[in-house]
C-alpha cells in the first residue's frame, strides 16, 4: 500500500479500474444468478435466529462476501496513469489546381493571389489557432500534398491535375482517422469537379466543420468555353444529322460572339450568339445532312476575342461515324420458290435492310385468254430499276432468274459496272433459270461471277447430295457457322441433304470455293456449289443451286431450329455488302482520345481473302494532322500473332487525326480502313475555370462550418472552431488487484465475522 501511495502522490495524476470478463456477459450473468440463489438459501437458514439484529449482520456479512468474491471473479485491475492534454488538430487546404492561377480582367492578379491578400491582412489568426490547435498545411488538386509551412505565404506550383474533392476529403479523413480533427479551412474556388451528386452525398457524412471561402464579385475574368458537345457517335446518309453544343460565358454580356462547326479545319457552318447575361450557359444547335459513309471528324470553336482568360476551351473535337441507315437489297426470283420465300423472309427480319423483291408469276410468253388491262400483276420495271434506281441499292441477287425475256443485255452491264466500280454485291442463285439457264454465258454478269460455266454437260442436275466445305469455307466469314474450323464442319455435317444443282465448270483463279458437292466430280475435281471473290471494288457470289431452304425446313422438323439457315445468309449478305467487321484490314486502338503528347499504340490486323492471317502485310499508311498535314508513319512491328502488327504514333498538337491503312499485293489493293483519333489537353482543370461558390457554400452549411465571401466580409475570418483539446496516456503502471493478498484477507475476515456470530447465537 506503501508504494501504491507514493506512486499517487508522483507523476501519475489519474486513477481508473479495470474489470475483465466484459466480454462475457452471458458468464456474468450466470455468476450472479448462482450468488443471489445462495443469499436467498442463506437467508431462509436464519429463520430460528430469534434477535432481528443478528440476523441483519449475520446477512450483511455474507452479501459483502459474496459482492467480494463477484468482484474478484472480474479480476480488477487498478490503472495509474499519466496524461497529458493535446492540441485538437486543425487541417488548411489550399487548392493550387490550374484554374486558381486564373487572372482577372485588367489586372495582373491570380485568384490566389486574391486569396492571399485577404489572408496576410490578418496574420493575427493564424497565432491564434495555433495557439488553440495543430495546424497541418495541405495544397491538393486530385490528391493531398503535405508543406512544411504555409501556403499562403509562399509561393506554390500549379498541379496539372484536375480538382477532385471526392479523394480530397476521403483522403483527409484517412489521415486523421487516429488524430482529433476539429475543422478545415478550404482555400478553393470550387472549379472542376465532375460528380457532384457523390461530392454532395460525402458531405453530408463529413464528421468536422468545413470553413470555405469565396472570392465573389473580386473574381473578375473574361472566357468563352465549349462546355460540352452531344453529338450521336453513330449518323445516317442523307438524314438530319444533329450537334449540340453547351457554351458557358463570363464577362461578355451584351456582346455578339461567333460560334463555328468545322470539317478538317474548313468552316461548314457559322452561328451568332447574342450573350445576355454576365455569366451564363447557352446552347446552340447545327444540323447537317451527310451525303456520304464514313468516319468524320468535326471541331466546335469559338474565334479568339480580347482578354480571353484561356483560350484553349474555346474548342471541341469529336468524331462520328455515318452509316447507311438501311441495307437495300433487289431480290428478282424467276418463279416463286420455297428458297425465295425462305429467303425473303430471313432478309426482312433484319431491321436494318430493306428488302424490294419481285417474282416472276407470268412470263411473256404465257398464252391467258384475257385482255392486258385486265390482269392485276405488277409490270415489273426493269428500266426503272437498272437504270436511275440502281445506284441506291446494296445488293442484287438474281434466284433462278432468267434476264431474257425483261430487259437487254445493256442492263447487264450496269449491274457490272454497279459492281465492280461503285463496290455495289452480286449474287446468283442456282436453279433451271440460273447460269447457263439463263442466258448469261458471254454477258456482263458472266465477267463477274466467282465461276466459270460449263457450256458442254448442260445447266441442271437432279440428286441428293450434301454440300461439304473446303478448307477455305472452314474459316471463311460466310460459312463459318461455330466457334472454330472444326466446330464449323460439325454444325455443317448436321445439316440435311439437298436436291438439284447447276453444273458449274470451276472457280475462277481469283475466287474462293467454299462448299462442293462431293459426289460429283469433273476433270477440275468435285463440282463447286459455293464460290465467292472479290471483283473490282464490289464482290459476288455464286450458289449452285435452288435448295438451301431445306437446310431451314427440315432442320425444324429436324431439331426445331432453322437458326444455321439464317445465320448463313446473314453472313453471306455482310460479307457481300462490305461489312466493317469483315474488312481484310482493322486497325483499332484502346482509345479514341488521348492526353496531348502521350504514345497512341494501334493494332493492325490483317487477312487473306479467305480470311487466313496474313503477317508482314504490304501497308500503306497516312496520317492526317488537325491541321490536314500529312505524314508516313513507317515503324510498323509486327507480332509474333500471325495477321497481327502493332504501330506507335505520337499526337503532338491538339485536335483529331486520323489514320489511313491501305493493305497491299503488289499493285492490287486488298482492304482499306482507317480511325481517328483524338489529342486532347492534358490541362483538365482548365477545360471549366468557372468558380463554384455554391458547391463551397454547400460544403460548409452540411458540416456546421461556416461560408464567408471576401468580397463583402473583410473583417478577421469568423470561425468558432472546437477548442476542446485530447487527454493522451503518456505513462501507466498496472495494479491487478485479484493477485494481491488484500482482497482475499477481507473476504477470509468477513466470513470469519460472520461465523464467530454464528456460533455465539448457537447456530450452526
Amino acid at each position: 500500500m506503501s508504494t501504491l501511495l507514493q506512486q499517487l502522490t508522483g507523476q501519475y495524476n489519474t486513477i481508473d479500474i479495470q474489470f475483465s470478463h466484459l466480454d462475457k456477459p452471458w458468464l456474468i450473468f450466470l455468476i450472479g444468478v448462482l450468488l443471489v440463489g445462495a443469499l436467498i438459501l442463506s437467508w431462509l437458514s436464519l429463520r430460528r435466529l430469534s434477535s432481528h439484529g443478528r440476523k441483519i449482520l449475520i446477512f450483511s456479512l455474507r452479501v459483502l462476501a459474496a459482492m467480494s468474491l463477484f468482484l474478484l471473479f472480474l479480476s480488477p485491475t487498478l490503472q495509474l496513469q499519466e496524461r497529458t492534454k493535446e492540441k485538437g488538430e486543425l487541417a488548411v487546404l489550399v487548392d493550387n489546381s490550374l484554374s486558381m492561377f486564373v487572372k482577372g480582367i485588367a489586372e495582373d492578379k491570380t485568384r490566389l493571389s486574391k486569396y492571399k491578400e485577404y489572408f496576410n491582412i490578418y496574420l493575427e489568426l493564424w497565432n491564434e489557432l495555433n495557439e488553440d490547435f495543430r495546424l497541418s498545411y495541405f495544397t491538393f488538386s486530385d490528391h493531398l500534398k503535405s508543406e512544411l509551412a504555409n501556403p499562403l505565404a509562399k509561393e506554390i506550383v500549379p498541379a496539372l491535375d484536375r480538382t477532385d474533392f471526392i479523394k480530397i476529403l476521403t483522403g483527409l479523413q484517412d489521415k486523421f482517422k487516429d488524430s482529433p480533427l476539429r475543422g478545415l479551412i478550404l482555400v478553393t474556388e470550387g472549379a472542376g469537379q465532375e460528380d457532384l451528386s457523390s461530392l454532395k452525398s460525402l458531405i453530408e457524412r463529413f464528421p468536422v466543420p468545413i470553413y470555405s471561402f469565396g472570392l465573389g464579385k473580386l473574381d473578375t475574368y473574361k472566357d468563352l468555353q465549349i462546355s460540352d458537345v452531344l453529338a450521336d457517335e453513330f449518323g445516317f446518309v442523307n438524314h438530319p444529322y444533329i450537334i449540340k453544343a453547351k457554351i458557358k460565358t463570363s464577362g461578355f454580356k451584351g456582346e455578339k460572339i461567333s460560334v463555328h462547326l468545322k470539317e478538317s479545319e474548313q468552316i461548314i457552318m457559322a452561328k451568332n450568339l447574342l450573350v445576355d447575361k454576365e455569366k451564363g450557359e447557352y446552347t446552340l444547335e447545327f444540323e447537317l445532312r451527310p451525303e456520304k459513309t464514313g468516319e468524320f471528324s468535326y471541331i466546335i470553336s469559338i474565334p479568339a476575342y480580347p482578354q480571353e482568360t484561356d483560350l484553349e476551351n474555346n474548342q471541341r473535337n469529336f468524331t462520328t461515324q455515318i452509316v447507311k441507315d438501311k441495307t437495300r437489297v433487289l431480290l428478282l426470283c424467276g418463279s416463286p420458290t420455297w428458297d425465295y420465300r425462305f429467303l425473303r423472309r430471313t432478309i426482312k427480319q433484319n431491321p436494318n435492310m430493306e428488302l424490294i423483291a419481285f417474282t416472276i408469276l407470268r412470263t411473256p410468253f404465257n398464252v391467258i385468254d384475257v385482255p392486258q388491262e385486265e390482269l392485276s400483276l405488277i409490270r415489273f420495271p426493269a428500266d426503272q430499276l437498272f437504270t436511275t434506281e440502281l445506284k441506291n441499292f446494296d445488293l442484287i441477287i438474281f434466284d433462278n432468274f432468267n434476264f431474257q425475256p425483261y430487259f437487254p443485255i445493256n442492263y447487264l452491264e450496269n449491274i457490272r459496272k454497279a459492281v465492280m466500280e461503285d463496290g455495289k454485291g452480286f449474287a446468283m442463285i442456282g436453279g433451271e433459270l440460273s447460269f447457263l439457264g439463263g442466258g448469261y454465258a458471254n454477258t456482263p454478269i458472266e465477267e463477274i461471277l466467282p465461276v466459270q460455266l460449263d457450256r458442254k454437260e448442260g445447266n441442271f442436275e437432279p440428286g441428293e447430295f450434301p454440300m461439304r466445305l473446303t478448307d477455305e469455307g472452314k474459316r471463311h466469314p460466310i460459312t463459318l457457322l461455330g466457334e472454330d474450323a472444326q466446330q464449323t464442319e460439325s454444325l455443317w455435317a448436321q445439316l440435311p441433304p439437298l436436291f438439284g444443282f447447276n453444273l458449274l465448270l470451276k472457280g475462277k483463279p481469283t475466287a474462293q470455293v467454299l462448299g462442293i458437292n462431293p459426289f460429283r466430280k469433273n476433270q477440275f475435281g468435285p463440282r463447286v456449289m459455293l464460290a465467292v471473290q472479290s471483283v473490282g471494288r464490289g464482290r459476288s457470289l455464286a450458289l449452285a443451286l435452288d435448295s438451301s431452304w431445306m437446310w431451314n425446313f427440315l432442320m425444324v422438323q429436324k431439331t426445331g431450329d432453322n437458326s444455321l439457315y439464317h445465320r448463313f445468309w446473314q453472313q453471306a449478305i455482310r460479307w457481300l455488302i462490305k461489312s466493317p467487321d469483315l474488312r481484310l484490314i482493322r486497325l483499332s486502338s484502346d482509345l479514341k482520345k488521348y492526353p496531348l503528347g502521350e504514345k497512341v499504340k494501334i493494332t493492325i490486323k490483317t487477312f487473306h481473302e479467305d480470311y487466313s492471317p496474313a503477317s508482314n502485310p504490304e501497308l500503306k499508311l497516312k496520317l492526317r494532322t488537325p491541321g490536314n498535314k500529312i505524314f508516313v508513319p513507317r515503324e510498323v512491328i509486327p507480332s509474333k500473332i500471325p495477321g497481327l502488327s502493332e504501330l506507335e504514333l505520337a499526337l503532338p498538337e491538339l485536335g483529331a487525326y486520323t489514320l489511313e491503312a491501305e493493305y497491299m499485293k503488289g499493285e492490287k489493293t486488298e482492304g482499306k480502313d482507317a480511325i481517328t483519333l483524338e489529342a486532347i489537353e492534358a490541362r483538365p482543370d482548365l477545360q471549366d475555370i468557372e468558380s463554384n461558390w455554391d458547391l463551397l457554400r454547400l460544403m460548409a452549411e452540411k458540416t456546421g462550418g461556416k461560408y464567408t465571401d471576401i468580397s463583402i466580409e473583410r473583417g478577421k475570418p469568423n470561425m468558432p472552431l472546437n477548442k476542446e483539446g485530447i487527454f493522451k496516456i503518456v505513462n501507466q503502471k498496472d495494479f491487478p488487484l485479484h493477485r494481491s493478498l488484500v482482497p482475499y484477507l477481507i473476504i477470509v475476515t468477513l466470513l470469519a465475522f460472520e461465523w464467530a456470530i454464528r456460533k455465539w447465537s448457537g447456530l450452526p
